[in-house]
């Protein structure tokens, strides 16, 4: 265990140092061109500035962005490369953290949604319709993110979402059912989700098509299902 750890300590190290070296490339580079980000600042401000840059660079490069394998010579090369890039290369991991949060956000929300959902069963009236309206809310803000998110995550936010457009019950729907479908099928198309869409048609058609389903309630199913219907097409 702690020749593990003093062999990941000694890797970070050795990035680090290839990467500070990278950024003093940049830093002498800058300084013959006459053009950088620093290049207005006090040289003592520049060199330690692009030799700390190229650092983290490298090391967000080898471990973060590409998790790349850290025992062939070429990830010494690649290092060395981030160094030297450091401002497209921190770019690249503000980028990734974004989508990172962004995705967690989405995933939660979704789970969120999908748990509120297998509760709708044991609920009835008001609390029932809370319930709804709140995963639905849950699960529009998850698919409006859906295009922002990584897409190993998408399948799980499209499964969730499937799984509360499927648990909004057809018999004894009201208006407020409705919307919330509406709502969430509007969601998925402009998310690109077809799948959450046809199931959420789907659903507005099994509602319509109860015989005790009000009048008022039936006629939104079925206007709510042919938009979306009409949306959906290409």
């Amino acid at each position: 265990m702690a020749e593990n750890s003093s062999s990941q300590t000694s890797g970070y190290v050795r990035f680090a140092s290839v990467g500070a070296a990278g950024g003093l490339c940049a830093f002498f580079l800058s300084r013959l061109l006459g053009a950088g980000p620093f290049i207005n600042k006090p040289i003592y401000f520049d060199l330690p500035g692009e030799a700390l840059f190229g650092a983290c660079a490298a090391l967000f490069g080898v471990y973060l962005l590409t998790a790349s394998d850290v025992t062939v010579p070429r990830t010494i090369v690649f290092a060395l490369a981030c160094g030297f890039f450091w401002s497209p290369v921190l770019a690249g991991v503000q980028a990734y953290i974004n989508q990172y949060s962004t995705t967690q956000n989405a995933i939660g929300n979704a789970q969120q949604a999908s748990s509120l959902a297998s509760q709708i069963s044991t609920q009835s009236g008001a609390e029932a319709t809370n319930t709804i309206q709140t995963a639905s809310s849950k699960v529009t803000d998850a698919l409006t993110k859906v295009p922002s998110v990584s897409d190993s995550s998408k399948s799980e936010i499209v499964k969730n979402s499937t799984q509360v457009v499927n648990s909004i019950p057809v018999t004894q729907a009201n208006t407020e059912s409705v919307d919330a479908l509406k709502n969430i099928g509007v969601a998925a198309t402009k998310a690109g989700t077809p799948q959450v869409t046809a199931a959420t048609v789907k659903r507005l058609q099994e509602i319509a098509s109860q015989p005790q389903t009000p009048v008022a309630t039936r006629n939104a199913a079925i206007q709510a299902a042919q938009t979306l219907s009409r949306q959906a097409k290409p």
